[in-house]
């Protein structure tokens, strides 16, 4: 079996969450980031270190939570 998986650069996770945002989708949220796109979530994950790094590299602001 073949499975052809997305290459994720760092720059088309900036541009998918831009491409998130226009269709408002709540960068901002996790959980409703990964509900409508896990891949980049995790993809952000490996290239930014975090959703919420990841974020801000896309230049929106975000506030993570303390803990």
């Amino acid at each position: 079996m073949v499975r052809n998986y997305e290459r994720w650069t760092r720059e088309k996770v900036i541009e998918r969450i831009k491409e998130m945002n226009s269709l408002e989708i709540n960068i901002l949220s996790l959980k409703d980031s990964t509900e409508f796109d896990r891949f980049v979530v995790s993809a952000g994950r490996k290239h930014f270190g975090s959703w919420g790094d990841s974020v801000i590299s896309a230049g929106f602001p975000y506030k993570k939570r303390p803990k």
